[in-house]
């Protein structure tokens, strides 16, 4: 129970009882993170499925997107701010983790938010009356699942952070119960559809997570955030693109 407090308090602004984590515990609640994440996909379903029935569709997309927002605080898309600052802005490792932790706002941040302000918007949007809890859930499930994924593959780029006690005591068995959980999950939303998206998102999470090594020397906090952030974005897309596909083979 307290692990699965320690994801949900991580991932979420919701907060059911104070709890001073042991970094065992944290390391081991990211079995917890595509629970957490299908939970948040599940309350922005029935959010769409209720308010589809007498609002239109963008204004549906738009309290989609406050509800998101409510649920984690904005934390991700501060995230995403962040690591587009520093990867856009910086000419060395040193230089880009230093711009990430300014709290200043700068143009590449801003820009990065508002194109996946504009596509999620514009995803919601496109979402049918019956796709939206199935697809949701999914998208909130596999995103949070590829930050499993980035925490327990690839290296973290500072010495200490909150991000550091999940990466420094995660085992691969966090990692395969949490892509377990993954896999299931989705080809129970959505069939093979579900799991040519799962696949999808692990390989996004591999190209994303080296680029990030690359030009930092590893994930941080930050870049968490923006996998989760973008992933969201790319699983709802691939969602909706392969629904297409198969409803055109069908």
């Amino acid at each position: 129970m307290i692990r699965f407090l320690i994801a949900l308090q991580f991932l979420t602004r919701i907060t059911l009882r104070e709890i001073e984590p042991k970094v065992n515990d944290m390391a081991r609640s990211l079995v917890y993170f595509p629970v957490v994440g299908a939970m948040i996909g599940f309350v922005l379903g029935v959010g769409h499925l209720w308010t589809g029935i007498f609002l239109p569709k963008e204004v549906v997309a738009a309290i989609l997107l406050a509800i998101g927002l409510a649920l984690t605080g904005g934390l991700h898309l501060d995230g995403v701010m962040d690591t587009f600052d520093g990867l856009l802005g910086g000419h060395s490792p040193e230089r880009r983790l230093e711009i990430m932790k300014d709290s200043r706002v700068g143009a590449h941040g801003v820009t990065a938010a508002l194109v996946i302000v504009f596509l999620k918007f514009a995803l919601f949007q496109s979402l049918g009356r019956n796709q939206g809890i199935p697809f949701l859930v999914e998208m909130g499930m596999l995103s949070r699942w590829g930050a499993v994924l980035a925490i327990g593959f690839f290296p973290y780029a500072r010495e200490a952070g909150l991000g550091m006690s999940f990466y420094q005591h995660a085992t691969k068995r966090e990692v395969l119960i949490g892509s377990s959980i993954a896999l299931g999950l989705a080809y129970y939303l959505t069939g093979w559809v579900g799991l040519i998206t799962w696949l999808i998102t692990g390989v996004l999470v591999y190209i994303w997570s080296r680029k990030v090594v690359k030009l930092l020397g590893g994930h941080t906090g930050d870049t968490y955030g923006a996998t989760i952030e973008m992933l969201e974005v790319v699983v709802l897309l691939f969602l909706l693109s392969l629904e297409a596909v198969k409803g055109g083979i069908i």
